[in-house]
């Protein structure tokens, strides 16, 4: 796996792909590894012994990295996208002119302009706090995804030397030509089909 800002190599996920992106990329990479202790007649004891390690040390990044992705998926999924539906509704009845008058908003009994310009203010400090909330939790999945490329190139290594690089380029899924996403055309709700 390279450093830097390089374009990404055939096994490498962008850095920039999403925690969700990165969760299903090393669980592919946990599911090679697994399959792999299946063959035991085709490895050495070395080799189980390594391959049944890294099962565990891959497993553990899988665990850590999805103790990150969930609380900032669902924090986007609920907390935000209310917050910023109300900020929406708060800007919709300042633009319409907050009045019965004014014809624009639709609403049986709009709020005064002074009162829409209240709602609004507070919708946004509230997300404005749900943005700290945000960057707290992305900052923590950020660390997580940092931790799992680390200990899949520290994997890579290992089984460089006990087995051979293209057996540890064999271990990764097929990527987007982007970089971007496991690519799996068999399944219509994955967003890398097509």
């Amino acid at each position: 796996m390279s450093r830097g800002t390089a374009s990404p190599g055939p096994i490498e996920l962008s850095r920039g792909a999403s925690g969700l992106r990165h969760l299903r990329w090393v669980r592919e990479v946990l599911g090679t590894l697994t399959a792999y202790l299946a063959l035991e007649e085709h490895l050495s004891v070395e080799q189980r012994a390594a391959i049944e390690e890294e099962v565990d040390r891959t497993a553990a990044l899988v665990s850590g990295l999805s103790a990150a992705v969930k609380p900032y998926r669902d924090f986007l999924e609920r907390t935000r996208t209310l917050a910023r539906g109300k900020l929406r509704a708060a800007e919709y009845l300042v633009a319409s002119g907050g009045s019965p008058g004014s014809g624009g908003s639709g609403l049986a009994s709009p709020p005064g302009p002074n009162e829409a310009a209240v709602l609004r203010a507070e919708a946004e400090a509230e997300m404005a706090a749900v943005e700290d909330e945000r960057r707290r939790l992305h900052a923590s999945l950020e660390r997580a995804i940092d931790a799992t490329r680390e200990g899949l190139l520290s994997m890579n290594r290992r089984l460089e030397r006990m087995l051979s690089p293209a057996f540890v380029v064999g271990l990764y899924p097929g990527l987007t030509g982007d970089g971007s996403r496991v690519k799996d055309d068999g399944d219509p709700d994955d967003d890398a089909a097509g």
